[in-house]
């Protein structure tokens, strides 16, 4: 059975890569703790059609302090849904509250495979913290299966959607105090907002969970921070931008270009970086710096020139300690003397 699920994955994965546009395959939709026991709901994810696998017989679950493998004969046959506890499973499993992560792995004897992961808290490169007494940890479909909290835990029905949002408002002002209008808020999950004449802004419509934030005005990055967004709360945010201190490496970041190909990606993508205008560094002084959701180095690049050519770059997902890095959403920016002067985001699935 490994040998059809490896093949299928590949072939999806090539497919994934020519395309650009890969099919993230979810089977971990939803962690809930009572106390001290609990749950996972597992639901295949919906552009798939079916599970992979008829039973749990060959699958298990890897904790950071425990691996169990599930009980024989539990059966997938006509079922969207299941829900699995410690009674699932031939040994003890033990997922720390605080923050953990969860494998699901196939196979047998030495040979295993990662399925899937759920990871929160405490966990490296996880983008949502622990969760409190009645709220679970959800996969949401909409912000690309990351992991979010709900106040309303579905298990059982409604998988891969947070049942409850949270709302993030606030102004944007000078240091003079004086409204900004029209500048420019980007989340990377969801459509960019702008503030009013007044300088407010507001989205009541956001998983709960930490998001990377940027203040752009006339498209420049002016601010960059994490924020944490809980379901049925309110995150109000009062920023003072000094907007004295643009200077000329700012003013002409709108003439560079930077991306990456492709995007979401599984195995490795290139980031590009055109520079149309005079070059801005000395060489040795420009870098593409990746980061993850946290803030966290991950890798660095040094670049040595960028005047009027394409610099291109391979990342393989690998930390500058060669460590191949969870999936997830990744920043990657172009910094000059200390200073990000663009920004952008990237997923990477496996």
């Amino acid at each position: 059975m490994k040998y059809i699920i490896l093949t299928f994955l590949f072939i999806l994965s090539l497919y994934s890569q020519l395309v650009g546009n890969p099919i993230i395959v979810k089977y971990m939709s939803e962690l809930y703790f009572e106390d001290d026991n609990w749950t996972i709901e597992l639901a295949h994810t919906a552009e798939m059609g079916g599970w992979f696998f008829q039973n749990l017989d060959n699958l298990r679950l890897v904790s950071t302090t425990d691996t169990a493998q599930f009980n024989s004969g539990i059966s997938l046959d006509d079922v969207n849904i299941i829900l699995v506890t410690q009674d699932s499973l031939q040994a003890p499993l033990s997922i720390n509250k605080n923050g953990d992560s969860v494998q699901l792995q196939e196979g047998g004897g030495d040979d295993w495979y990662f399925i899937d992961e759920i990871y929160f808290g405490d966990y490296p490169n996880s983008n949502v913290n622990a969760p409190f007494e009645g709220q679970s940890i959800v996969s949401v479909e909409e912000i690309g299966y990351e992991y979010a909290k709900d106040n309303i835990p579905s298990l059982g029905s409604n998988p891969y959607y947070a049942n409850t949002r949270g709302t993030f408002s606030g102004y944007v002002f000078d240091q003079q105090q004086n409204p900004i209008s029209n500048a420019r808020i980007r989340f990377y999950y969801y459509n960019d907002i702008y503030t009013n004449q007044n300088g407010y802004f507001e989205n009541n419509y956001m998983c709960g969970m930490n998001y990377n934030v940027i203040i752009y005005v006339d498209d420049i990055a002016m601010l960059d921070t994490l924020i944490t967004i809980e379901p049925d709360s309110t995150t109000y945010c009062e920023f003072y931008l000094d907007l004295y201190s643009i200077d000329e490496e700012q003013l002409q970041s709108r003439q560079l270009r930077l991306t990456n190909y492709p995007n979401p990606f599984i195995e490795s993508t290139t980031i590009s970086l055109l520079a149309t205008s005079l070059c801005y560094a000395t060489p040795g002084q420009a870098k593409i710096i990746i980061y993850n959701i946290k803030g966290q180095l991950v890798k660095e690049f040094k670049i040595q020139n960028y005047k009027f050519k394409i610099n291109e770059i391979e990342w393989g997902g690998k930390s500058d300690d060669g460590v191949l890095q969870p999936p997830g959403f990744y920043f990657y920016s172009l910094e000059v003397d200390g200073k990000k002067i663009k920004t952008n985001k990237m997923i990477m699935v496996r």
